[in-house]
């Protein structure tokens, strides 16, 4: 694959999947609560056309996108996590995707964290020589920005079981929605896209099909 090929998978890659989680502050500001991994069920219609694209030109699909998240030492305001995707063509597996990063807490707002994004290494290990992980460019624009973030609840109560993140470059916003399960529903799905305050994140979320399943 040309350099611009890699290029423009890695940067849709690192955009669709990395989903930012947050720790709720509580007295320990303990992260135990949010350790495990997380399923991204949705992305924002402008992601999605990306990834079409990527589709398109290259073959590369990436399927069953999902994060590990866990603390960062003695470190309640940090979180770091690693998110991971099965790259394929068509129904031929071709390898691993992976994205190294971190967020940092800011400030909460009401229902609403602002955080710092850190992006990390991204890499690529390949089906038939698995053991020759490549690393790619991460395709940010930046290494570092603000971003946004709320929990959501099927049941709506404190039981957290899914995150929405957003942010906005050149005008658009970009997010994704993350849940506990690695299937989700219509139903579900519509009920936890309601509760997004963000109406640019609300209005343009859509379901990602590539799913564990």
């Amino acid at each position: 694959m040309k350099q611009f090929g890699i290029l423009a998978v890695s940067t849709v890659l690192a955009t669709a999947i990395n989903g930012l989680f947050v720790p709720r502050q509580d007295q320990e500001g303990s992260l135990s609560d949010f350790h495990g991994e997380w399923y991204n069920v949705g992305i924002t219609s402008n992601v999605d056309a990306m990834l079409d694209k990527l589709d398109d030109q290259y073959g590369i699909r990436c399927y069953c996108p999902r994060t590990t998240i866990q603390g960062h030492d003695n470190d309640s305001e940090r979180a770091d996590f690693t998110s991971t995707c099965d790259l394929r063509n068509g129904t031929d597996s071709i390898g691993e995707f992976t994205s190294e990063s971190y967020v940092e807490y800011e400030r909460r707002d009401g229902d609403r964290y602002t955080l710092e994004y850190h992006q990390g290494e991204v890499t690529v290990r390949p089906e038939d020589d698995p053991q020759n992980e490549k690393p790619l460019p991460n395709g940010m624009p930046d290494d570092d920005f603000e971003v946004y973030s709320e929990f959501l609840s099927t049941n709506n109560d404190d039981n957290h079981n899914a995150i929405v993140f957003w942010g906005t470059y050149h005008d658009q916003t970009y997010g994704s929605l993350y849940y506990r399960e690695s299937s989700i529903d219509d139903n579900t799905f519509n009920h936890l896209v309601e509760q997004i305050s963000d109406s640019s994140a609300k209005d343009n979320m859509v379901r990602v099909e590539e799913g564990c399943d």
